[in-house]
Parts: C-alpha cells; structure tokens; sequence
C-alpha cells in the first residue's frame, strides 16, 4: 500500500469532507482515506497494482472539488 496526500480544494463543511472519504474510499484498491478540513488535504492509502493515483484525483474532480497539483 502507499500512502499519499493530495491538495483539495472547494471544500466549505464537514459534510464535504465526508462525500470525498466515502467516495474515494469505495474505490477498488483504496485501503483508507480521510480528509482533513482545516488543511484541505486528501490522505489515501491504496493498492497501485489496482487504482493509480490518478484515478483517484479523477474522481474527486468528478464530484465537483478541485485537486491543486
């Protein structure tokens, strides 16, 4: 598993931070993911023989909140 960081942004309440864990913790190969409001930052530990990195920023572009690389 690695673990990485990811900048997100759009973010205005709890209830976001939830939709993005839940959303991308569904993902196949993602173990965890847990955001931190106050820093805005995506931390997901995942598989990368079974999603990449980039599909999981994908994703949270899907759902309307912006990923700052």
């Amino acid at each position: 598993m690695l673990i990485t960081s990811i900048p997100v942004t759009g973010m205005s309440c709890a209830n976001c931070a939830r939709l993005i864990e839940r959303k991308v913790g569904a993902l196949a190969g993602v173990g965890s993911a847990g955001v931190d409001l106050v820093s805005e930052q995506l931390t997901v530990s995942f598989d990368p023989a079974v999603v990449a990195e980039r599909d999981i920023i994908a994703l949270v572009r899907r759902i309307c909140y912006g990923v700052a690389l």
